[in-house]
């Protein structure tokens, strides 16, 4: 059974934050050639068996499996065809709708951002950033740096309410570890 119509629709707000962070970004700077859609989703969204409050994907690379395939094709002849004037996103984000409305502005921000982290740059073996034939960067979808991202840390710390004092201060550097001592 395919049905999607009451489970997804567009997500504009957080399209026009994706374009923002982007745009204002240095952090971003790689995206700017490349295209996201952003969906809302009516039902609970799930990573690694928890519930998330978002979630990123590559439609190229999860084709493979064919209710994703559905879900694909669905969206791109239902959605994002009149969202993104006919182009197909490169990646295209899930929220959760009911937590999202649940959310304050600078936490919205702050999961548009974390879910931006997501996208790198691929390199090669020597750490030089790599390019397609077109010289758009070549992207992947990387995993946490440590359940969240590095970045992220030291943008939002104070204001994620799952960030505790330890990690804000990695992230600010107010603890360092000092030679020959182990931390636990």
């Amino acid at each position: 059974m395919r049905i999607f119509a009451d489970t997804f629709q567009v997500a504009e707000a957080p399209a026009q934050l994706v374009t923002q962070l982007i745009a204002d970004l240095d952090d971003f700077v790689h995206l700017r050639r490349h295209v996201f859609g952003c969906v809302f989703s009516q039902r609970v969204l799930t990573d690694r068996g928890g519930f998330a409050r978002a979630v990123i994907g590559a439609p190229a690379q999860i084709t493979a499996k064919p209710h994703e395939r559905q879900f694909v094709e669905w969206a791109y002849a239902n959605l994002f065809r009149q969202q993104l004037g006919g182009e197909l996103p490169d990646f295209v984000i899930f929220f959760d709708i009911s937590l999202w409305q649940r959310d304050n502005p600078e936490e919205r921000e702050q999961l548009v951002y974390h879910e931006l982290c997501h996208v790198q740059q691929r390199k090669d073996e020597y750490g030089a950033p790599r390019f397609e034939k077109d010289g758009r960067p070549m992207l992947r979808i990387a995993a946490h740096d440590v359940e969240v991202f590095h970045a992220e840390l030291k943008r939002y710390g104070d204001v994620v309410p799952v960030f505790d004092e330890t990690a804000i201060s990695l992230a600010t550097g107010a603890r360092r570890r000092r030679p020959g001592r182990r931390v636990a």
